[in-house]
């Protein structure tokens, strides 16, 4: 078994399958529109690991691909494929964080505090809302390596790594 970390941020053929399939699966919610609604409409992390689109659909998918994890990693998974249900365009390169940051001056004031709060919060459930919100806030765009690394490994070196692409790509002040 590997673990979520090694497939998160490793460059082994394992992590490169991992990312293949994610991308391939998310792709696929384009032509299953059932499974994505299921998968919107859950309201917290452990509905959408006991759904049948993520037990059923995802993890025989990774494990066919050669990648399987313990019940405890899958668990994390699933917080970030619940909040990668709501996107609708992936970018292909940036970061989830610098997507956030305002682009003008004046947004900061809207911005600001919201990234403020996600960086406080340390409850997955609360995350899990948290960044659904602001995937609908970027008009259900986001890169996907960062948001998934985020949603599934929220630790304080994810939540520094964050401000640092968040708050050097801000505007300066005038």
């Amino acid at each position: 078994m590997t673990t979520l970390q090694s497939l998160l941020y490793g460059d082994e053929p394992p992590s490169a399958a991992f990312w293949a399939e994610l991308r391939k699966w998310w792709a696929s919610l384009n032509d299953n529109r059932g499974a994505r609604a299921r998968l919107r409409r859950a309201k917290t992390p452990d509905e959408v690991f006991v759904s049948p689109d993520y037990q059923r659909g995802l993890l025989p998918l990774l494990k066919a691909a050669g990648v399987e994890m313990e019940p405890k990693d899958a668990a994390r998974l699933a917080r970030a494929v619940g909040v990668l249900a709501h996107v609708r365009t992936l970018l292909a390169e940036g970061h989830f964080a610098r997507q956030l940051a305002p682009i003008e001056s004046g947004q900061e004031s809207v911005r600001d505090p919201r990234f403020k709060k996600l960086l406080a919060t340390t409850d997955p459930d609360d995350l899990f809302l948290m960044l659904r919100r602001l995937v609908a806030y970027l008009g259900g765009t986001a890169e996907l390596r960062s948001l998934v690394t985020g949603a599934s490994d929220w630790t304080d070196k994810t939540r520094r790594a964050w401000a640092i692409q968040y708050y050097v790509n801000r505007p300066a002040k005038r």
